[in-house]
């Protein structure tokens, strides 16, 4: 996962507190990829999470 985070996204490990974990959940969580879901008031549970532990 270190290399893949360091590879797409070094900016990201250069910030403290988030870890090559928190990278690549962030990364695969990124809209980049159109996938069309319904709309889910929760938002995404993964990423929020990251989010969380980052803060």
């Amino acid at each position: 996962m270190t290399r893949l985070a360091e590879r797409h996204a070094p900016q990201l490990l250069a910030v403290v507190g988030i870890g090559p974990d928190t990278a690549v959940t962030l990364l695969e969580r990124t809209p980049g990829a159109r996938q069309y879901r319904r709309l889910n008031r929760g938002g995404d549970r993964q990423a929020n999470a990251a989010l969380h532990r980052i803060v």
